[in-house]
């Protein structure tokens, strides 16, 4: 019963936002007691959220751990620039060249067609790998997700909205095969690695297309320069 919540709490609102769940979470809130004690917490806050969260709330703390538009120090980043029809072998290049044996790798992908054909590509390479997307049922999520913390597979190929709630406390890299054109959804990605005092890489894919986005990337993190 929404009308007996004593407390909310809104888990990275802003992407379900930008997912365009806005509607939805303005209907289940509406159906809440005003005094309820509201929660939220997330590494980006837009303003289309935050004005949405303090509503009708006139008490209320913001505590900031950071900024926003922050990586870690500890965050190597890498970029390969490569033809469209390239991307597949630098994907598997950086699997296979870069990423240490036994080292625990997360792959965004933007669709679960995506992710499915790509992990299909890593199994066949020979790399234990496997995929999770938004769709997907509750249990066969769990397992595979169960798979990767307990290392029976080193690669998990997921999209974004999947991503969410995926919990791995030592992932050491992160690779880009679709670059985000939201520089926020990149902080969110790389973001997964490089916590709690560890060092993490991230790996971005960029065509010639998406240069200009990684140039509003060097802007956005404050970077002067970034490898490629």
């Amino acid at each position: 019963q929404l009308s007996q919540v004593e407390m909310v709490v809104y888990d990275e609102c802003d992407r379900l936002f930008e997912m365009g769940f806005a509607e939805q979470l303005k209907t289940i809130t509406e159906r809440m007691p005003n005094n309820r004690q509201s929660l939220l917490f997330s590494a980006t806050i837009s303003a289309e959220v935050k004005d949405f969260t303090l509503a009708g709330i006139k008490d209320y703390r913001m505590v900031s751990v950071d900024k926003d538009n922050k990586l870690s120090e500890l965050l190597k980043i890498h970029f390969f620039v490569c033809r469209s029809n390239e991307k597949e072998a630098a994907l598997m290049y950086i699997l296979r060249e870069k990423v240490e044996k036994g080292e625990q790798t997360i792959v965004f992908g933007a669709t679960r067609y995506h992710v499915e054909y790509l992990c299909e590509l890593a199994i066949k390479a020979g790399f234990k790998a496997n995929f999770i997307y938004g769709a997907m049922d509750q249990a066969t999520r769990e397992e595979k997700l169960r798979d990767f913390r307990y290392k029976k597979t080193n690669f998990m190929f997921v999209t974004d909205l999947a991503a969410r709630g995926i919990d791995i406390p030592y992932l050491e890299n992160v690779v880009h095969y679709d670059f985000p054109t939201k520089m926020k959804l990149f902080i969110h990605r790389a973001g997964r690695t490089a916590r709690a005092g560890r060092t993490g890489v991230s790996y971005g894919i960029v065509t010639n297309e998406e240069l200009a986005y990684l140039h509003d990337l060097s802007i956005f993190v404050g970077r002067d320069h970034l490898d490629k």
